[in-house]
């Protein structure tokens, strides 16, 4: 609250200005409400009368008939050949125009409102009447608008259209016409715009730069020109001479754009015939016995499910050796089913990293990579924890170790890894070769968690 040594006599506070200010505000927008309501009373009022004057004469009309029937049966051409006028009552008003319609739409809105005055034969009616019915047509913001920054009041002797005619003025003043050019000039056809489409957009544009009527149709015709998408109907078009008019241009686009949509239809046509006659094709030849295959799978199925030889021997070679990849005797390492198995797995685990990429990979090039001290340990050997050095890399899409961070775990150099068929490259696109994937338990500070951790080999951690 501002204190007693701030105020003077003649400056009163802020505050109570702005309070005065709202005060007047509603006031006049009360004010505007009120004459709108008595506006729409004298309308109403006036239509009530003009109701009542019309069954007064039809009555009037009625009792002259009945009264003197000879005089209407003799004279009737004034009645009973002349239709009375129609009148197309409660026509659809336009959207109220608000204050922040702009140049184009206002130019949309006004041939909208046109229409309904004519309708309304509005003109027939007096001019306070017709300044009422186009006030209702108006926001309120937009009624203070117009008497505010158009200067637009009920005292003047404005009609109708001159009223339309300044509100136009007004925003056309508002946007430079510059910009309007500039967006005519630029407009081209977009991909998958038809031509009628394009040809209607520099049409609005060019009535909203304001081109010279004189210079219109040219200005026209060289747009649509440099604007087509088609090469060939640019092409078609600059060849012409002497320079063509507007309407030659526009059939010869409309004409190309039917010709072209015609032969694709025809094109696409045949394709579906040929399509069809090959897959009759390919089902007929399908139906045919193939020797080859039948041969193909009766041999394919003569494969030892021990050696993966043909079973040929008497003696399978596996029976007595032992699998390399699970140590079970009695098959060999080629078809052994927990490979395949483990295989399977891994791909359904990771069908998403097929050709896998490794951000950074510390070397000796690099000594300056920050490090993070981890603590590592098989998931299968408890007890055995090895903390190690690592290189943090958020970019990275999986976890690579060397085998000098087996030897430090004191882990075995054979031991069992899980195969690895995904690539891994690095950053600059060298291939990384792996040695396999074993699962490993990392743990930072108080964070853990099990991840599966691919050997490399000549790496470094």
């Amino acid at each position: 609250m501002p204190t007693a040594q701030n105020l003077t006599p003649d400056q009163p506070p802020q505050w109570f200005m702005l309070y005065l200010q709202q005060q007047n505000e509603k006031e006049e927008i009360r004010r505007l409400q009120e004459e709108e309501r008595q506006e729409r009373k004298r309308i109403e009022e006036a239509e009530r009368r003009d109701r009542e004057d019309r069954q007064q004469e039809q009555f009037m009309h009625l009792v002259q008939a009945i009264a003197n029937p000879a005089s209407t049966s003799q004279d009737p051409p004034s009645t009973a050949n002349e239709s009375p006028p129609s009148k197309i009552a409660n026509a659809a008003r336009p959207p109220l125009l608000d204050v922040d319609c702009t140049y184009s739409k206002f130019r949309a809105w006004r041939n909208s409102y046109n229409d309904y005055y004519m309708l309304q034969k509005m003109e027939k009616q007096s001019l306070e009447m017709q300044k009422a019915d186009f006030r209702c047509c108006l926001t309120e913001d937009m009624k203070i608008h117009m008497k505010c920054a158009i200067e637009i009041t009920d005292d003047n002797q404005f009609t109708v259209n001159d009223i339309l005619d300044k509100i136009q003025e007004y925003l056309r003043q508002k946007r430079n016409v510059a910009l309007d050019r500039v967006a005519f000039d630029e407009r081209k056809q977009e991909a998958g715009e038809s031509f009628d489409e394009y040809f209607v957009t520099i049409k609005k544009l060019s009535e909203e730069a304001d081109f010279c009527g004189n210079c219109l149709e040219q200005r026209l015709t060289t747009r649509i020109m440099s604007g087509i998408r088609s090469t060939q109907v640019r092409q078609r078009l600059l060849a012409i001479t002497p320079f063509p008019d507007l309407k030659t241009v526009v059939n010869i686009c409309r004409s190309e754009e039917s010709a072209f949509k015609d032969s694709s239809a025809l094109n696409s046509k045949i394709n579906i015939e040929r399509v069809s006659q090959y897959k009759a094709n390919k089902s007929q030849q399908q139906k045919k016995p193939n020797d080859n295959s039948s041969s193909q799978q009766s041999q394919a199925q003569r494969k030892c499910d021990k050696c993966g030889f043909d079973m040929k021997h008497k003696k399978c070679p596996a029976i007595d050796s032992e699998c390399n990849y699970c140590h079970n005797k009695g098959h060999f390492m080629s078809v052994c089913r927990k490979l395949k198995s483990d295989l399977q797995k891994q791909n359904n685990q990771e069908k998403s990293i097929n050709g896998l990429r490794v951000d950074e990979i510390q070397t000796e090039k690099y000594p300056n990579t920050p490090k993070v001290k981890v603590r590592c340990s098989l998931t299968k050997k408890k007890g055995q924890v090895t903390a190690i050095s690592a290189v943090p890399d958020t970019g990275a899409e999986v976890s690579v170790c060397g085998m000098n961070t087996l030897q430090q775990m004191g882990i075995r150099q054979n031991i069992k890894l899980v195969p690895m068929t995904s690539v891994i490259r690095a950053a600059n696109g060298t291939i990384i070769k792996t040695k396999g994937i074993m699962k490993m338990k990392i743990r930072l500070e108080d964070v853990s968690s099990t991840e599966d951790v691919v050997v490399c080999e000549d790496q470094h951690d």
